[in-house]
Formats: structure tokens, sequence, C-alpha cells
């Protein structure tokens, strides 16, 4: 299981990423996810980092629509 630093980390890295870093983290996650078995502990880690990371690419894509809707209204 992920120990609370670990978690912490990634959060971090999350917040620091570019979007190609996060895209690649998330190639590599979802690759390992795959070599796991079903039902395993590092399987069930895996997915929940690939659920966080997920979650921070709709943000930032919720986030760029936002600043694009903004600067139309602006003009």
């Amino acid at each position: 299981m992920l120990d609370r630093d670990e978690v912490r980390g990634f959060f971090t890295f999350l917040d620091t990423a570019s979007d190609r870093e996060i895209e690649e983290r998330g190639k590599s996650l979802e690759t390992m996810s795959g070599l796991l078995s079903a039902g395993s502990d590092a399987r069930k880690d895996v997915q929940f980092l690939l659920r966080k990371l997920n979650e921070e690419r709709a943000a930032r894509i919720n986030l760029a629509w936002c600043r694009q809707q903004r600067l139309s209204q602006q003009a």
C-alpha cells in the first residue's frame, strides 16, 4: 500500500508537472496497471494514482476552458 509520503509526493508532482509529464506518467501507470494481477494491493494503488491523475487532467481542461470563456467575453 502507498504510504502517506508517497501520496503526498504524487500530489506534489501533479501540482508542478507539465501537461507532457502528466501524459507520460499516465501512460506508465496504465502500462503498470495492465501488468499487475487483478485485485492486488499494488494494482489498487496504481488505479488510485490513475484516478487522481485523471482528476488533474480534467481540472486543467476545465481551467483552460474557463480562461478561454473569460477571454472571449472580454473581447
